[in-house]
């Protein structure tokens, strides 16, 4: 689960104690601490990525050719208006 969502669900359970059952809750958002992955980026370098493209054009032809004609059409019609 997210930490965002993990923080609004209690968020929702201190609203609920507070405002519904009147009773008083202390703040457990130091109480609870998730923590947020951290995830570094890949990094691939010029030739993996000419292999990576060069396989995805050659299995994907089609869908690439496609892809790349939608983004040339988006680009013109950009430049023109």
């Amino acid at each position: 689960m997210s930490r965002s969502t993990q923080m609004q669900a209690l968020s929702a359970i201190m609203l609920l104690y507070r405002e519904v059952l009147d009773r008083p809750v202390s703040d457990l958002r130091r109480v609870l601490r998730s923590t947020s992955p951290t995830r570094l980026p890949p990094v691939l370098c010029r030739d993996e990525v000419r292999a990576a493209l060069a396989e995805a054009i050659r299995s994907h032809k089609a869908a690439y050719l496609m892809a790349v004609g939608g983004a040339a059409h988006l680009v013109s019609k950009t430049i023109r208006s």
